[in-house]
């Protein structure tokens, strides 16, 4: 038995009520901060409710006002003075629309806007509930001209804080040696950002440097001018990204100090513009040649396990047996898929449900069942091996108007390509 009065009691160290301590007060402190926030949220109307897109600013207005000292957060940060490339105008990109449309990208301002006299753009940032407790005006102005078109502008934006702010970011437009100007863009009104594609505001110089790689956008701007028939202007995105790859940094391992080649860190990023590649090349010279450089990238050494190359990977028997289909047209009777040689994929890219319907041992209302993802493309090659050309060119059109995944970048080349085929 334990004789409680003789136990010893274990005394808490000095360091553990210190830190337990600071940890109390931090908790308590931020609870306060959250408290005051929600208080002062309903205490102060938003100052962007006053402020939509098409009335009058100036550099002392309503979003000037200062409703506190400072905000609650102490958010830091401001203006990105290095990131000033964002400041730019480009006269020669025009675009069709019935009024200014800008919207929030990357990390920027872009759109297309028009305006009938010089003046310049520029852009400010402010609280929603504080007012001009952080960033304010931008040190830049953007000078534009007057123009016919709607032309492509974009502009930096000024990044604070780790949350919890109600940061509006606006574009203003003042009028040549005027001090009063109108609001061109709003976060807190925003407006149809449909009207603009990722090629409308696709820009190579953001698809990023040396020590990083955007292959979201490089997947959406090729994706998109594909969708639209531009096949050279994809195979110039392509060409720009392989570039921008093959110039990527190495790596050093922290603990072995050996170098890392960049090419197994950026391993999926390469696979996928390749893959892009190899689906342009569907019926070319150069498809064997393409196919081998893919799967050179997917073989080679990696850094981890990439769900996307394993996926390439897998289709590569059914990407070789369509081009041999198309260069040679071979009767479907006579070469057929060695399905037991398949092996077993993600849904929607399935190689054995593929090719029992490329094969029909499956019909087609049961493989788009099976397969919703790809089902319009290879229902599109099916119907095109046969000469079909009209329903075919119907199911590429569905196909690459639908949004599809980065998984089916091959599928997405390979459908433009081929669209274009039956229009020559």
């Amino acid at each position: 038995m334990i004789n409680l009065a003789t136990r010893p009691v274990r005394r808490q160290s000095s360091r553990s009520t210190s830190i337990a301590t600071i940890f109390l007060l931090t908790v308590t402190a931020l609870t306060a901060c959250s408290a005051d926030l929600e208080a002062d949220k309903q205490r102060f109307p938003a100052l962007s409710k006053e402020r939509p897109i098409g009335s009058k600013c100036s550099l002392k207005d309503s979003a000037s006002v200062r409703r506190a000292t400072e905000h609650p957060l102490h958010p830091t940060g401001g203006w990105n003075l290095y990131g000033r490339e964002n400041n730019q105008v480009d006269y020669s990109r025009t675009k069709q629309l019935d009024a200014n449309c800008l919207v929030l990208d990357r990390g920027g301002i872009s759109g297309y806007v028009k305006f009938s006299e010089p003046g310049y753009l520029q852009a400010r940032s402010y609280d929603d509930v504080y007012g001009d407790v952080y960033c304010g005006w931008s040190p830049d102005k953007l000078d534009i001209k007057p123009t016919k078109d709607y032309v492509y502008v974009s502009l930096g934006t000024c990044s604070v804080g780790d949350g919890g702010l109600e940061q509006v970011h606006e574009v203003s437009w003042f009028p040549q040696g005027k001090i009063d100007g109108i609001i061109v863009f709003s976060s807190a009104h925003p407006g149809d950002k449909a009207k603009l594609s990722a090629t409308d505001l696709y820009r190579p110089d953001r698809l990023g440097h040396e020590n990083q790689f955007d292959d979201k956008l490089a997947s959406d701007a090729i994706s998109d001018y594909l969708a639209h028939g531009n096949i050279t202007k994809a195979d110039e995105v392509i060409t720009t990204a392989l570039s921008l790859l093959s110039k990527m940094r190495d790596s050093v391992d922290g603990t072995s100090r050996k170098t890392i080649p960049a090419k197994e860190i950026y391993q999926e990023q390469w696979a996928l513009i390749q893959a892009y590649r190899l689906g342009l090349a569907i019926g070319e010279p150069s498809f064997d040649s393409r196919l081998e450089d893919l799967a050179s990238t997917i073989n080679g050494p990696s850094r981890g396990s990439y769900r996307d190359c394993d996926t390439y990977k897998k289709l590569f028997p059914l990407y070789r047996w369509l081009n041999n289909k198309v260069t040679k047209q071979i009767n479907t009777k006579t070469e057929q898929i060695d399905i037991s040689t398949l092996e077993r994929g993600l849904v929607d890219h399935e190689p054995d449900t593929i090719s029992k319907f490329l094969l029909g041992q499956t019909s087609e209302y049961e493989f788009r069942r099976r397969s919703r993802g790809s089902a319009e493309f290879w229902i599109g090659v099916n119907n095109y091996l046969q000469g079909d050309k009209k329903k075919a060119s119907s199911n590429f059109q569905k196909f690459l108007a639908q949004k599809n995944s980065k998984l089916l970048a091959f599928e997405i080349s390979a459908a433009a390509k081929l669209q274009a085929n039956l229009k020559q």
